[in-house]
């Protein structure tokens, strides 16, 4: 009889028999469980119910604080009446939709008049509308509305669903009255539908329901308001507990026996307990039998395999155990170790594999560049490929079809550079040149010699001109390339990979499908680079970005009609960075955001201390920023702090960015009208795009580029015929024109000779900061600064 068999027989005779002997166990004691169980159950769920209800009460006193107190509810009453419903009435109603929408099983949040009429309702749904509140009728009848505190009360719907209503009084607030005497204007209100706060509590084995006090003179003293849908089933035996909540609120849990005798928790401790003593008792008994069965046995073949080493299984003691498992386990033993010695080569193969291409992976690439680089006397060369156009792939056909791509890529590469009948003998198959990828859509090509790198770089980018067949479709993408030398440009593998991750990016700069050369200067590039991300985000964390302001001057009189909000950044030694330079990283590193909102509030601050509603602020905004309704709300809710009205704020878009996205920018650009805000075209004349493009736009400024009088021979007659036509547009399609950039009073008469009479520019002031464009504008409106040659040079 097999070894097996044996164990098996006498280890399912000893488990049977401790199963039954526990299984008598179980039944006696559980008995004696249940009706512990079930008062735990209960005690359990009355407190968290109970706990629950009360946080909901609170959470609801906490809300009808937070919106009586409000700075939007105070101004809302206090306004008067035609601006509180043009200004404020949608923006106190979104207020009390917030509110509703987070607010858990809130069926309606509203603000109540002292008429009883709603004033302002947001609602979900959950309760009926009704333009008067009853209940609040009811309580003012029976003076039970409380003047300095949150008042709870019960309602029934038309359908006789109870309800809860919490009213907090809005009172009007002022020095000249005293806090007892304040008038209430109104209260808030929020209500919530009982029996669905009630089905939150309850569970399939425990009902829940809630109970008021009844009126004096009644029979009982507590009547039910609301309950879950079990409760029907209270008048029979059921076990329940009850607790107060306040005053007001009692909360009765009910439970049926009856559906805790088949399945209760404490059974399952308990045949936990009973079973490990079982599998305890099991393990002993077991152990014994093991020891005597297959233990002794096994030690002694186990001693004989350490003497014999891999060859036990000729050694001749080993024979008697040949009939049985042993000699089964002597042959599948070596067995396995051929199949871990597979294993272990199979893995190794994987780790260095990318397992969709096959091509080696980027463990691959460092474990080579590792090995061939200890010896500087052997050169090679490292191209870092990215395909051009594969995320349009990946978006268009899908991801199955950019995989299909990515091996049909890998297969090109591979004929391109091992199979290069251009390339010298020694440069192909026996230097062991290798592709990798290194993930998504990058490749590395290692190259045993850098003398050819360049034209195994324009071979790949040649190839890569024509489409690749992918099924039914001809796919066409490119590459770009960036190459670094072992050793002329690094030694160690990490910065020969980024040096030509660098030069990768570098083409991708210059236009795409070319290749680049690493050299010091794109190092010394990236290093100023990382410098510049450096002061603009210690820009952003100490509070370095400041803005400087430039006037627009009505040359005719002299008059301050405007000014533009220019960006500025210092570095640690206070020297100003030019906009042109730290812009893009921070358009780059999403800051720019908090750059335009700082820009924003401190021209705000200058227009309110203007005290001119006719001044206007131009703010440079970037397109993608136009559709970012969040900003344009941050922006919004400084105007209103600072009670500025939307046509004081004009946004300046460029015309090379207007150009490099047209319809977007074009909807983006109503978006903001339709937001009172004007708009302006900015260096109008540096791009490429038409005066007849004007037309789709409707833009209230048209600023001219410094270009039409920053050279010596700006009055030639084309400047003239260029400068009328884009006037004579202009004025036809109702459009204001700056111009900036003057500098000299020959620019100025030029350009007043086209009846432009709207200057920003040197000739008057540079930008300057706040206090001083304050002192020498605002403090002094009627006059200008020297306009001599001297002031110029400030």
């Amino acid at each position: 009889m097999k070894l097996q068999t044996r164990f098996m027989m006498n280890l399912s005779f000893v488990g049977l028999l401790a199963m039954v002997t526990f299984g008598f166990l179980i039944e006696s004691q559980l008995a004696k469980l249940l009706d512990k169980e079930i008062n735990s159950q209960l005690t359990s769920h009355q407190s968290l119910s109970t706990a629950y209800l009360s946080d909901t009460i609170t959470n609801i006193q906490t809300d009808l604080d937070l919106i009586t107190n409000n700075a939007l509810t105070r101004q809302y009453f206090s306004a008067s009446e035609t601006i509180r419903y043009q200004l404020f009435h949608s923006e106190l109603t979104r207020v009390l939709q917030r509110y509703l929408k987070y607010g858990e099983h809130y069926g309606e949040i509203a603000v109540v008049l002292p008429d009883g009429f709603k004033e302002i309702t947001a609602f979900n749904g959950k309760v009926p509308f009704r333009d008067i509140d009853d209940t609040f009728i009811r309580l003012q009848e029976h003076d039970e509305l409380n003047a300095s505190e949150v008042t709870f009360a019960t309602g029934r719907t038309p359908s006789g669903e109870y309800l809860i209503s919490a009213y907090s009084p809005l009172r009007e607030y002022s020095d000249l009255i005293q806090t007892n005497d304040n008038p209430t204007l109104a209260y808030i209100k929020i209500t919530l539908p009982l029996k669905a706060l009630l089905n939150s509590l309850s569970t399939d084995n425990i009902a829940v329901s809630l109970r008021i006090p009844t009126p004096p003179g009644s029979n009982t003293r507590w009547i039910t308001v609301a309950d879950s849908s079990f409760t029907e089933k209270e008048k029979q035996a059921f076990r329940f507990l009850e607790s107060d909540i306040n005053d007001q609120f009692r909360l009765r849990s009910s439970l049926d026996p009856e559906l805790y005798t088949s399945n209760t928790s404490q059974f399952y401790r308990l045949s936990l307990i009973i079973m490990l003593l079982a599998l305890f008792s099991l393990i002993v008994v077991t152990y014994l039998l093991l020891r005597k069965v297959i233990l002794k046995p096994l030690d002694q073949f186990s001693e004989l395999v350490d003497q014999s080493d891999l060859n036990a299984d000729m050694h001749p003691a080993l024979t008697a155990y040949d009939q049985n498992e042993f000699g089964q386990l002597k042959e599948k033993f070596h067995g396995m170790l051929s199949r871990l010695k597979q294993h272990s080569s199979d893995l190794k193969r994987q780790a260095f594999t990318d397992t969709l291409t096959g091509l080696p992976n980027r463990a691959a690439l460092y474990e080579l560049l590792a090995k061939r680089t200890v010896n500087p006397s052997q050169p090679l060369s490292v191209l870092f490929l990215d395909l051009d156009g594969f995320k349009n792939v990946n978006d268009i056909y899908g991801h199955d079809l950019g995989d299909t791509l990515l091996k049909a890529v890998s297969q090109k590469l591979l004929s391109i550079v091992r199979d290069d009948p251009n390339l010298p003998l020694d440069s192909i198959n026996i230097r062991n040149d290798a592709v990798f990828r290194l993930g998504g859509d990058e490749f590395t090509v290692v190259l045993m010699a850098n003398s050819h790198a360049a034209l195994v770089a324009q071979r790949i980018i040649d190839a890569f001109q024509n489409g690749i067949q992918i099924h039914d479709k001809l796919l066409y993408t490119g590459t770009s390339i960036g190459i670094s030398e072992f050793p002329k440009d690094a030694i160690d593998p990490s910065l020969l990979i980024q040096y030509a991750d660098m030069a990768m990016y570098q083409a991708k700069q210059e236009g795409k499908m070319r290749y680049s050369i690493f050299t010091s200067d794109l190092a010394e590039e990236e290093q100023r680079r990382l410098k510049l991300e450096q002061l603009v985000r210690e820009g952003v964390e100490f509070g370095r970005f400041e803005t400087h302001f430039q006037p627009k001057i009505q040359a005719s009189t002299g008059k301050l009609i405007g000014f533009e909000a220019l960006a500025r950044l210092r570095d640690v030694d206070q020297q100003l960075i030019p906009p042109g330079i730290f812009i893009p990283v921070a358009q780059e590193k999403g800051v720019l955001e908090y750059i335009t909102y700082r820009v924003c509030e401190q021209a705000c601050q200058l227009l309110q201390e203007s005290n001119n509603p006719e001044l206007i602020a131009s703010i440079n905004i970037a397109p993608n920023q136009l559709s970012d309704l969040r900003l344009i709300a941050d922006i919004r809710s400084i105007m209103w702090r600072y009670q500025i009205t939307p046509r004081q704020i004009e946004f300046e878009v460029t015309e090379e960015e207007l150009i490099s996205n047209f319809r977007q920018t074009q909807r983006d650009l109503e978006l903001i009208r339709n937001f009172g805000f004007k708009t302006a075209l900015d260096d109008f004349g540096s791009g490429y795009s038409s005066l007849g493009q004007l037309k789709k736009f409707q833009f209230d400024t048209l600023k001219l580029d410094r270009v039409f009088v920053s050279t010596d021979d700006f009055d030639t007659e084309s400047s003239i015929g260029v400068l009328s036509s884009i006037k004579e547009l202009a004025d036809r399609l109702k459009m204001t024109v700056v111009a900036e950039g003057i500098e000299t009073a020959s620019q100025l008469a030029f350009i007043q000779s086209f009846n432009i009479d709207i200057i920003q520019g040197y000739f008057y002031s540079r930008p300057i900061s706040g206090p001083q464009f304050s002192a020498r504008y605002l403090n002094k409106p009627n006059s200008l600064p020297d306009m001599s040659s001297s002031s110029l040079k400030l």
